[in-house]
């Protein structure tokens, strides 16, 4: 899973392993991008508890240091069921963070990652599977998929491209979705907001604020 922002910041990743038992080891979250937080259920979805994990274990750690607990955020995401957590609602409401859910079937109009970032993604990422194929040829190991713990490294490859963090490139997907970034100096009293756009975004959205 994947967020980013307006500002052209890319948060740390996210990912959900699918486990038999749905239990998750410790060695397939090792050597990762740092900051990213790796977890696992028995289906390889992003449940409601991952959510939770997400919001409290990503998104409130980044944001802690880097913006005041007393500005507003507002987080942009889809409106699927797990995304409705009583627990969320009240931790948000704790740190000053706004949620917008949008309306589906517009991906292709409101989507910053589908409208610039994933291009760069998938390019990238081809380039370490192929890599890590080329590593099963020349050891002779014969992988169908890539193992779990396998996936933190190659992940963390991926972030370490400049083209993946590309903080002009995010910023423009945002701009082509008609999200914008504001700021306001009124006196001494300042609001600023952060977008936050997580997985998937859906919706032809402008935003205006009048202070």
């Amino acid at each position: 899973m994947f967020a980013c922002n307006a500002a052209g910041d890319l948060l740390p990743p996210m990912t959900v392993h699918r486990s038999v038992s749905g239990h998750m080891y410790a060695h397939w979250g090792e050597g990762g991008p740092p900051g990213a937080v790796f977890t696992a259920n028995k289906r390889g979805w992003f449940m409601m508890h991952e959510f939770e994990v997400f919001c409290t274990d990503v998104l409130l750690k980044w944001l802690e240091g880097r913006i005041p607990k007393e500005e507003v955020k507002v987080l942009i995401l889809d409106n699927v069921s797990s995304h409705i957590s009583p627990f969320v609602m009240d931790l948000f409401k704790a740190h000053n963070i706004r949620l917008i859910f949008l309306p589906p079937n517009a991906t292709h109009l409101a989507q910053p990652l589908d409208v610039a970032v994933f291009s760069s993604v998938k390019k990238q990422w081809k380039v370490e599977l192929n890599q890590f194929k080329d590593w099963c040829v020349a050891n002779n190991v014969r992988n169908i998929t890539i193992p779990k713990d396998r996936f933190p490294s190659l992940l963390r490859a991926l972030f370490e491209h400049n083209e993946v963090r590309n903080g002009n490139n995010i910023r423009s997907s945002f701009a082509a979705c008609g999200i914008y970034f504001y700021f306001y100096f009124y006196f001494y009293f300042y609001f600023y907001f952060y977008f936050y756009f997580y997985f998937y975004f859906y919706f032809y959205f402008y935003f205006y604020f009048y202070f």
